[in-house]
């Protein structure tokens, strides 16, 4: 960002000058009307410091943006935790996730401290994948370099044919890295959503958690705490441990939020107290993400089948019969396919286009099935039958596919016997050695 020249800047005689450095254009009046390549606004040189500008997937950079301009395109879904964010205090762009000032006003209205935690976490996961896919693309860079150089000495008559594989290589790499940006943008913006709380104030001082969440079931399911078991009902208490007479509830179903709105805010929670009900606003305090220490999932699985028991009348949810998984038959023919990546790029490619029919939670390739077999786990049952009225019938790479519901008892691993295994494993073990031999 620094050291290129692609920033321009106009006199008091309307005159455009540059292309110049960063640095240069940091040495300019505050007022001197600024722009950059690319852009299409100009603006004062000030507010490079004093304001943001983010980068959007395609590398342009938009802004400069401060204050309800922030506001504006958290709501217009135009930035999430991931978009990278920039301004000249700053040595090179940040995630919005690790930007306190950007932060504030993209999860001002996230839905609860939990999953902000999460979105900041995957956040956090995504620079770190990102690091590492970028210090890949580095290392191809200095071989594919080093292998010019060599080409161009004369010194291997093979280097013509190295460049154009790492070429290659860097290229699928920067594809790869690429929709992965994406997926993790799609999951932030789910995760910042999805808000199924409501605050409430002026309760009695003697309240308990059980008493509230009685008297909120009446708009909805209170959902259920993960590791305990018991309905997540929240008091607020002061520095002496003494309830404030606020708190906050979480329902199982975004619908029962404006349901308790509705029904219950300003209504008689007892004698003397008429409870004032909104919806729950959240704000992350700090910079630094502390995951939720680990429970025992015995409750958790539970707790999971109590949800699928409370919905399963009226979402969809799998009843045991496989009501959300879908069965695609003939997506690959094993004898085309050589290697992992090769499987993880057919789960991907599936994943993206299932996505299509509605929320997806889990993609299974069964590598190896002779009847190239994948399934697909829908969050609700209606995907699920979308999927199969769109898949069944329709043909995936020249083959023609088969989509129904999973009949619940089908196994359609493949397996192996030892020698089997050994054989998959030399062969895995040759091509990666083919590999960094063409290196």
């Amino acid at each position: 960002m620094t050291s290129a020249a692609d920033w321009w800047y106009s006199t008091s005689a309307d005159q455009r000058l540059g292309p110049v450095t960063l640095e240069e254009i940091k040495k300019l009046d505050g007022d001197t009307l600024v722009s950059r390549s690319g852009m299409q606004n100009w603006f004062a040189s000030a507010k490079l410091h004093d304001s943001w500008f983010y980068f959007d997937d395609n590398g342009a950079m938009h802004g400069p943006f401060d204050g309800e301009a922030l506001s504006n395109l958290v709501s217009n879904g135009l930035i999430d935790g991931l978009t990278p964010f920039w301004n000249a205090t700053l040595d090179k762009e940040q995630p919005a996730s690790e930007l306190a000032a950007v932060k504030e006003y993209l999860l001002r209205e996230d839905d609860s401290e939990e999953d902000v935690a999460e979105a900041e976490g995957a956040s956090k996961q995504a620079r770190t994948d990102e690091k590492n896919a970028e210090d890949e693309l580095k290392e191809m860079e200095q071989q594919l370099g080093a292998v010019s150089a060599e080409s161009t000495a004369g010194e291997d008559p093979n280097s013509g044919s190295k460049v154009d594989g790492l070429k290659l290589l860097k290229e699928e790499e920067e594809k790869r890295l690429q929709k992965k940006r994406k997926r993790e943008r799609e999951k932030l913006k789910k995760l910042i959503k999805n808000n199924t709380s409501v605050y409430f104030k002026n309760i009695p001082p003697d309240v308990t958690e059980k008493e509230v969440a009685d008297y909120f079931s009446k708009c909805g399911i209170v959902k259920p705490d993960p590791d305990t078991g018991e309905p997540k009902v929240k008091l607020y208490r002061d520095e002496n441990g003494i309830l404030k007479g606020d708190g906050i509830v979480t329902y199982l179903l975004e619908p029962s939020v404006q349901n308790a709105i509705t029904l219950l805010d300003g209504a008689e929670f007892r004698d003397g107290f008429n409870i004032l009900v909104q919806k729950a606003e959240f704000q992350i305090k700090g910079s630094s993400y502390i995951p939720r220490e680990k429970k025992p999932k015995t409750i958790a699985n539970t707790q999971q089948q109590l949800k699928d028991k409370m919905l399963s009348w009226n979402e969809g949810v799998d009843d045991g019969r496989g009501l959300r998984i879908v069965i695609l038959k003939h997506c690959f023919d094993p004898k085309d396919i050589s290697n992992y990546k090769e499987y993880q790029e057919l789960r991907e490619d599936i994943e993206d286009e299932s996505a299509k029919f509605g929320e997806v939670e889990k993609v299974t390739v069964f590598e190896r099935n002779p009847e190239g077999v994948v399934a697909i786990k829908f969050k609700q049952s209606a995907s699920a039958e979308n999927c199969i009225e769109n898949m069944n019938g329709r043909f995936f790479d020249g083959r023609k596919l088969e989509a129904d519901f999973y009949d619940g008892k089908s196994d359609y691993r493949v397996q192996e016997s030892e020698e089997e295994r050994q054989k998959r494993l030399a062969e895995w073990d040759k091509w990666i050695e083919d590999g960094e031999d063409e290196n």
